[in-house]
Order: structure tokens, then C-alpha cells, then sequence
């Protein structure tokens, strides 16, 4: 998915907002010092630019409405973006009417990392209309010397949350308008915590529309609903160009949790040229007192190569691991397609090799179909 742009920053002082067309000088805040601010009750949303290093800390104390197109609590054109967070914990219901953005890097050659998205709500629901990403990488905003494009260390926590869109806990995408920025984008460390929440889309650790690694992202779900696909670790099809990556060493749990859109895999590789999903891991588990079946929609797969249209794909989906167990008196996990350690759909040169298969039930059942 592409995002919007702002318009290029060259200083990040006060003085220098003069730049910026008038209809955003309300909605750009630019600062010298790390600092806190606050923002609900109907405010309009805004997006917080920073200098390199600096952290932001922004309340979100109520609703917010369509003042800007996001929500962030960092945003750069020309740094790094680290350390950014965005926090609430409310107790009545309140809608976020805009994407929610921990930092946003928008520009090429720099990074998001340690950034924050981080939504309780103790007795009402939070409902967020557009997505919700931790650390998001723009490596096509800039015209520059590009080198890489990184989202590291970044988190997503939600408890009680709807989101109308999708959750990814760091994102770098190197395409716009069909344009491939031909560098390498790591997308490494990520995580995701999200209990008792409905997810409207998809929920990815880590996403790449490019080439790159894909490396240690962790989904956690608890009593949670997904309309989309659940992936630990995800490199998105350049069509056409190419494109190439690694989706390894991801982690999907899954507590209590259905998932209703294509499926559940720790890493899934879809890059058009060369690209591995290994060393990735799936746990479900069921052991809540509910007796109602959890369902995942479609397959379960450590580690998935999938199939890009008449490409040939090459690349190994080797030491995979998936785990599936349910300890309640009543009620079965139910997987509506199939379970696979390490899966390569299509056709082309894949290995998959010393992949394993958990499955346990110690008084109901494990039930598949499709």
C-alpha cells in the first residue's frame, strides 16, 4: 500500500514552517527538544515532525478527527526516526478518525526504529478507522543517494481495540507509482501485542515491498478476531521487478484467536526473484473456558513460499515449525484448509527440508477441511 507524502522539510526549526503551503501550518509541529504532547476530545489530528534522534511522546486522550490525513507522533523528510510513541489508555469508548503512526520516515537512506503505537482501553472500545503501523520507511519520497531502507525495533500494543484497516509493526516500502527503488529495505525486530481486539484487515510483524530481509518480527494475539491474513514476516510481490528477499526467523502466536482471512504463516515470501522463508514458527493455542470453535480460514504454514503468477520461484522454506494445541473440555480448533511445517506453492527450484508439525488435543478436537 502506498502512503502519502508531505512536503519536503530542509531545517526542522519553528522559524522555518514558513515553507509549508498555509492550509498545513496548523498541522505540522516541529521541535528542537524531545517532548510530550496531548491531543483528544475532538482535536483535529496532526503529524509531529522531529530532528534526528529526538523522541516525541503523544497522548492520545479522546477522539480525533480528519484534521491531517495520519496521526504521528514522529515524523522526518531528512533523519532518522527513533523512539517516537504514541500512548492512550482511556476507559470509555473514543474513535481515531485517521491512520495511527508511531514514526514516519518519508524520504530514502534512513530508518524508523524503536518506535511506538501503544492503545488500552479499560472499559469502552478504541476504534481506529485507517491502519496502525509501529515504524514506517518511505524509501521513494526523497530523491537521493539511497543506501538502505530500515524498520527496526518497533511495536504495536492494543488491548480492546477495532481497527477499520490493517496492523503492521514495521513497514518499508520502496515503490511508488510503480517506480522500484532498487536498494535493500531490512525490516527486523518488530513486534506486535494485541489482546481482546477486532482487526478489520491483515496483521504483519514485519512487511517489505521491496528487496531486503525480513528477520525476528513477533506477532502476539489474544482473544483477538482477524478478517485478513495473520503473517509474522512478509515480503510483498514487486510485480515485474524482480524483487528480492528473505522472510526468516518470524514468530505468529496465536491465543484464542480466529482468523478469517487467508491464513496464518510465521513468514511468507511472494518476492517475483529470488526468496527463502525459514526458521519460522506458528503456536495456536486454545485453553480459554469459552466452548465456541476458534477458526483459522484457509491454512497454517511455518514458512510459505507463495505463487507469483507464471514466475519461477527459487528458494528454500527449510526448519519451520508449527504447534497447535487445545486443552478445553469443548470446543475444537478448526483449520479450514491445510497445516504444513514449510509449503512452496507454484512451481520452481524450492527445498523444504527438517520442517515439524505439532499437533495436540488433549480433550477436544483439531479439525481441518478444504
Amino acid at each position: 500500500m502506498i502512503l502519502p507524502h508531505l512536503p519536503r522539510t530542509y531545517k526542522n526549526y519553528v522559524s522555518c514552517l514558513s515553507v509549508f503551503p498555509l492550509c498545513l501550518l496548523s498541522v505540522i509541529v516541529s521541535d528542537a527538544l524531545a517532548e510530550e504532547f496531548s491531543i483528544g476530545d475532538g482535536d483535529p489530528a496532526k503529524i509531529y515532525s522531529v530532528e534526528d534522534g529526538v523522541s516525541n511522546t503523544l497522548q492520545l486522550e479522546g477522539s480525533v478527527t480528519p484534521g491531517n490525513w495520519a496521526l504521528a507522533a514522529g515524523y522526518s523528510q531528512n533523519y532518522n526516526v527513533k523512539g517516537n510513541k504514541v500512548e492512550s489508555n482511556v476507559s470509555r469508548s473514543v474513535t481515531v478518525a485517521v491512520p495511527v503512526f508511531g514514526g514516519y520516515m518519508d524520504g530514502g537512506g534512513r530508518s524508523a526504529e524503536s518506535n511506538k503505537v501503544s492503545l488500552e482501553n479499560s472499559s469502552g472500545i478504541t476504534t481506529v478507522s485507517g491502519q496502525i503501523i509501529g515504524g514506517y520507511v518511505s524509501g521513494t519520497g526523497i530523491e537521493n543517494n539511497y543506501s538502505n531502507n530500515n524498520s527496526s525495533s518497533n511495536t504495536v500494543s492494543l488491548k480492546n481495540v477495532t481497527v477499520n484497516s490493517y496492523v503492521a509493526g514495521g513497514y518499508v516500502n520502496n515503490v511508488k507509482d510503480g517506480v522500484f527503488i532498487d536498494v535493500d529495505g531490512d525490516v527486523t525486530e518488530n513486534c506486535i501485542d494485541v489482546t481482546g481486539a477486532t482487526i478489520g484487515q491483515y496483521v504483519v510483524g514485519g512487511f517489505l515491498a521491496g528487496s531486503g530481509e525480513v528477520e525476528s518480527n513477533t506477532i502476539e494475539l489474544t482473544d483477538a478476531i482477524v478478517q485478513g491474513f495473520v503473517t509474522g514476516g512478509y515480503v510483498e510481490q514487486v510485480k515485474d521487478k524482480n524483487n528480492s528477499g528473505d522472510s526468516i526467523n518470524n514468530r505468529v502466536n496465536l491465543l484464542n484467536t480466529t482468523v478469517n482471512g487467508l491464513g496464518v504463516a510465521g513468514g511468507y515470501n511472494l518476492a517475483e526473484n529470488l526468496g527463502s522463508a525459514s526458521l519460522n514458527e506458528v503456536n495456536i493455542t486454545a485453553d480459554s473456558f469459552s466452548t465456541s470453535d476458534f477458526n483459522v480460514n484457509s491454512y497454517v504454514v511455518g514458512g510459505l513460499i507463495g505463487t507469483v503468477g507464471n514466475s519461477e520461484r527459487i528458494g528454500d522454506t527449510n526448519n519451520n515449525q508449527v504447534t497447535i494445541l487445545n486443552s478445553r473440555n469443548k470446543g475444537n480448533i478448526v483449520i479450514d484448509g491445510y497445516v504444513a511445517g514449510g509449503a512452496g506453492q507454484g512451481y520452481g527450484k524450492i527445498n523444504a527440508i527438517h520442517n515439524n508439525v505439532s499437533l495436540v488435543a488433549e480433550s477436544e478436537g483439531i479439525s481441518g477441511g478444504g
